[in-house]
């Protein structure tokens, strides 16, 4: 999400560039889409609840003011098809507690039956305890010849942090990159907690969220730079890119690794829950820039796109869709995280949802103001 500091130093960029001082973005026309009620932008030193949200910050009136931008609220759900699902996921974001989501959430406890060979996706809200159960998994499978693919990284910094920071494909760490410049935003290595009050907008009978406390972070390297993808026979994983939609092949399928091809490479060959088997192949995600009117790569990574698949962050979740999940709410600790993780099941039949809780714990820390007040 972008910073409302972020923002405001884009504003006045444009406004010296364009030599036009007392017009939003010095007379450029942009679109800004988002969503202000997954997770929130992630900032250094600050204090607990103490969001650098967008919508929150003076320069937001004179973009989107009165008599300035226009704002339009998409209501379309596409992930989701089955109605109780929807409602629940509506629940869970505006802060409402129907009987209907209480009695849900409830039997969603239930133990799942997905498909021979398939686990379903554990969602943490740490990188501790996802690395902490991958690693177990993996360990369970001893016995079996492990392979090891390093991805290659090239390009330039700032552009070659910023890959290595937002890219899951897994990479093997020789050195931390150099110090980003002041305005983009760092990686997450705080401590986290929620405010203490209710957003002004919500009565106090409201919100179904979990208990939440705020975690220790250990010193360490961020969670994108770990070590190199490490692959046995049996793995559970999980695809990081779009490969092929018409088969299913999409960022988030879940699969196990049924061998590996019979050459040099040794390519992981993964059957995925739709029965579809596939031999990956090496993939690049790239940083790109517009110059002049072309585009450029300033860096890019090239890498096998599976990631052990038995447990992810909610962080890493975001933009996922799960077929088989597995929710655990009991370490929750920044606004939004339990929706975000809710909302990547696509079905309810593959959604299990533990260590829920009633308690009262906010959302956002006021109503963004394009969003009618009976939200």
């Amino acid at each position: 999400m972008l910073h409302g500091s972020l923002l405001s130093k884009l504003d006045a960029i444009a406004k010296h560039v364009k030599n036009q001082p007392y017009l939003p973005f010095g007379g450029v026309q942009l679109i800004f889409t988002g969503d202000f009620f997954q997770l929130p932008p992630v900032s250094r030193g600050r204090q607990g609840g103490d969001h650098d949200y967008a919508f929150l910050h003076p320069v937001w009136q004179e973009l989107f003011g009165p008599g300035r931008g226009i704002c339009l609220e998409l209501s379309k759900v596409f992930r989701q098809a089955e109605e109780p699902l929807v409602e629940l996921l509506n629940d869970v974001r505006y802060g409402r507690a129907s009987a209907g989501s209480l009695k849900l959430l409830i039997e969603l406890g239930r133990e799942l039956r997905p498909p021979e060979g398939i686990e379903p996706t554990l969602l943490f809200a740490t990188n501790d305890r996802v690395d902490r159960m991958n690693q177990q998994k993996l360990q369970q499978l001893a016995g079996k010849e492990e392979h090891v693919f390093e991805a290659t990284d090239t390009g330039v910094e700032p552009f070659l942090g910023q890959l290595r920071k937002n890219c899951l494909a897994e990479q093997k760490v020789s050195a931390l990159p150099p110090s980003l410049p002041s305005f983009l935003p760092r990686p997450l290595n705080a401590h986290f907690s929620l405010s203490s009050s209710l957003p002004p907008f919500l009565p106090d009978s409201t919100l179904v969220l979990p208990h939440v406390h705020p975690p220790s972070f250990p010193p360490s390297l961020p969670p994108s730079l770990s070590p190199q993808l490490r692959l046995r026979e049996g793995a559970q994983v999980m695809l990081l890119k779009n490969i092929n939609p018409g088969r299913g092949l999409v960022n988030g399928a879940k699969g196990r690794i049924v061998g590996f091809t019979n050459d040099e490479e040794h390519l992981p060959i993964v059957e995925f829950a739709s029965g579809v088997r596939q031999s990956m192949t090496p993939e690049e995600w790239a940083v790109e820039t517009s110059e002049r009117g072309r585009t450029v790569k300033k860096a890019a990574r090239v890498q096998v796109p599976l990631k052990l698949g038995w447990a992810i962050t909610i962080h890493k979740s975001q933009g996922m869709g799960l077929e088989w999940l597995e929710v655990k709410l009991d370490d929750v600790f920044e606004e939004g995280q339990a929706y975000v993780a809710l909302s990547r099941a696509i079905k309810l039949e593959g959604l299990r949802v533990v260590a829920f809780r009633q308690v009262r714990s906010s959302l956002l820390p006021s109503l963004p103001p394009f969003l009618p007040p009976s939200c």
